[in-house]
């Protein structure tokens, strides 16, 4: 087989790895933020990507050797990507390997998919949420209710009569870096106020103006902060439910 060939092959054998990976990150989502995927140029990404393909690929040997033994349902070439290695020379390569080929990648990813999955619902109910959110996991994971929501409060590098400019406003999308940062923060029905440094203790006043949106990042603040509050429904409201 030639090397051109092996390549491909071996990139394409690959992707499952990074597949699961994928879909063990996102299976991690809040409602404000999506979990870091770290970067497959850095050693961790690519040391995790190598970790998912290898399980996935055992897996799937697995599957292939108990599914050998049965009589076929459709006849159609067994899904082993595998068999192409095999092969002495790009000649002896036949449709069934190129069936099986593409078959057996299809397979992989549905394979990878639901590998990244059941890993990512095992690591939230038995693991540690900081493998998804980081510092951050104690405030985004308590954000589990429709009731719940996160209020962020930014102090700007903006200095107004001797001053901080500040915003208050719940958060709708946080944006992290690779160490699991803030570095940009989507807020909605902002307030607006300042806070004065005068004195023994900060002291906070509203300006009494709101904003619907705002996009802050990190170059734009001195401070920023989380508080997660929750909306208690009113148990005695008479009004009938519809």
């Amino acid at each position: 087989m030639g090397l051109t060939l092996l390549a491909i092959l071996a990139t394409a054998l690959l992707l499952p790895g990074i597949l699961a990976m994928r879909a063990y990150y996102r299976a991690g989502r809040v409602a404000e933020a999506d979990p870091v995927f770290p970067p497959l140029s850095g050693v961790e990404g690519l040391a995790q990507a190598g970790m998912c393909c290898i399980a996935v690929h055992a897996a799937y040997a697995i599957i292939l050797a108990g599914v050998a033994g049965l009589p076929p349902l459709i006849p159609l070439p067994l899904a082993d990507p595998y068999a192409v290695f095999a092969l002495h020379s790009n000649a002896d390569l036949t449709r069934d390997h190129v069936i099986g080929l593409l078959l057996g990648l299809i397979w992989l990813s549905f394979l990878a998919d639901l590998t990244g999955r059941g890993a990512a619902w095992l690591g939230k109910r038995y693991g540690d949420p900081g493998v998804f959110h980081g510092p951050l996991a104690d405030i985004l994971t308590l954000n589990v209710g429709p009731n719940d929501f996160i209020n962020a409060y930014v102090l700007t590098k903006t200095d107004v009569e001797g001053g901080i400019l500040g915003y208050q406003g719940t958060v709708v999308s946080l944006i992290r870096d690779a160490d699991r940062f803030p570095v940009k923060v989507v807020m909605r029905n902002v307030a607006i106020f300042y806070l004065e440094l005068a004195g023994d203790r900060p002291r906070r006043r509203e300006v009494g103006e709101s904003i619907d949106w705002i996009a802050l990042s990190s170059e734009e603040w001195r401070n920023i902060a989380f508080r997660v509050l929750l909306v208690e429904e009113d148990m005695d409201d008479p009004s009938p439910s519809t």
